[in-house]
């Protein structure tokens, strides 16, 4: 399976288009956007836990309330690149904003909970679209050292959007109530303008080629896919179980919550911006050696922390793997599939993206039940410790083979000369 990974096959490396102003702005907004759905409501967790249930089954009505817009994060990923084939990446993103921005706000006025989980559905039905165009389009306009940097700083983004975020949810939860982060997917209108202006209205594929496409070299990608799954798990654990931990541990409010966390989003933002100049340096596995050892020395030093500096220190650590995992998996599929393949490419990562989100509290539930959310934290923590044994094996390895296949390359040009 790293074999797989590691290989360097790029048939997707040149960019058809060149992005302009416009691109890069719907690009790097969307990214701000996709941030506001996983933690937007992570404040506000343990007030929604109250609210709808008592002890774990209120968590897990509230982590799972949370978590809703992954599922169909994953249906609207997996239809991006059908849509976009047909109808074109503009016509696709307009109306993605759209409704992300009017059901990610019903939250404010939904007044019982189905009303709440369907506005959660739309919601991450219309993240999943737009979040697969824009990985697309990333694909579609930048190539080469300028699409690993665009990459790098649409996850930097990211991760200050939650930091944002994150600062001002957990007042405006103290202030007025669990439903007022709701209004923070409102400023998703603000992109509509950009994606008319700055988008062109062809279909991404000619309608003579629309039979031709075909989704093996998407499926190829399947070990990049299963790993993005498995450390999505561990990247959100700061926005999905570190409120609860925080609770148990007697650390502080909603605000206290909303603050910690956004430690993690900013160490996260930093590795992602630096992420263009990481990789080439590190290869992959290097890289994976790096996100597996942040995240396993973050969960267990959070899980021992008494004091609010340590629980931020462990938190800071975690978001050295979290700002690493998503641009890593992202670069590696768009460069390794043909370009009229993106929009299903990426529609694939943003599906194995939010099954992790998804399965993180589905998961880690019976560890919960079992010994609470100490062991939820312990048991992660060492699960990422062996990954991170098992990638550095791999670096070793190749190291020594591109080492070797060296050696035998200056031993053929003593001989030959």
């Amino acid at each position: 399976m790293l074999r797989s990974i590691e290989s360097t096959d790029a048939p997707g490396l040149h960019a058809p288009r060149h992005g302009g102003p416009a691109i890069v702005i719907i690009c790097l907004g969307c990214a701000w956007l996709g941030t506001v759905i996983a933690v937007a409501l992570s404040p506000a967790l343990p007030f929604i836990a109250r609210e709808f249930g008592h002890g774990a089954n209120g968590a897990s009505i509230a982590q799972l309330l949370q978590t809703l817009p992954a599922i169909t994060m994953i249906l609207g990923a997996g239809g991006a690149g059908y849509l976009s084939e047909r109808w074109g990446r503009r016509i696709v993103m307009t109306g993605a904003l759209l409704t992300y921005a009017l059901s990610g706000a019903a939250g404010l006025f939904a007044d019982t909970l189905p009303l709440l989980v369907v506005s959660r559905l739309i919601l991450g039905l219309a993240g999943g679209v737009m979040l697969t165009t824009s990985y697309a389009m990333i694909g579609e306009y930048f190539e080469g050292p300028k699409r690993e940097r665009i990459i790098g700083f649409a996850a930097a983004l990211g991760s200050l959007s939650a930091i944002l975020h994150l600062l001002i949810a957990g007042p405006l939860v103290d202030a007025y109530g669990w439903r007022a982060p709701f209004v923070l997917y409102l400023p998703a209108l603000a992109l509509i303008p950009f994606a008319l202006i700055g988008m062109h209205s062809n279909r991404t594929a000619a309608a003579a080629s629309l039979a031709k496409l075909s989704w093996g070299p998407v499926v190829a990608h399947w070990p990049l896919l299963l790993l993005l799954t498995a450390y999505t798990v561990g990247m959100y654990m700061s926005v999905i179980q570190s409120p609860f931990l925080v609770v148990a541990h007697g650390l502080g409010d909603a605000t206290m919550i909303g603050r910690l966390i956004a430690t993690t989003s900013l160490v996260a933002a930093a590795c992602s911006f630096a992420y263009g100049f990481l990789r080439p340096r590190m290869g992959f596995s290097g890289m994976f050696v790096m996100i597996s050892a942040g995240f396993a020395a973050g969960m267990l030093i959070c899980v021992t922390a008494g004091s609010l500096p340590i629980f931020a220190l462990g938190g800071a650590l975690m978001g050295l793997g979290a700002g690493l995992i998503e641009p890593a998996i992202a670069s590696a599929v768009l460069a390794r599939t043909p370009e009229p393949l993106h929009d299903r490419a990426m529609g694939a990562v943003i599906m194995a993206l939010f099954l992790g989100q998804f399965l993180n509290p589905v998961v880690l539930r019976p560890l919960n039940e079992i010994g609470g959310i100490d062991l939820v934290f312990v048991a992660t923590g060492l699960a990422y410790l062996v990954g991170a044994a098992l990638f550095l094996i791999a670096a070793l390895r190749l190291r020594k083979r591109l080492s070797g296949s060296k050696a035998e390359d200056a031993l053929a040009k003593q001989e030959a000369a």
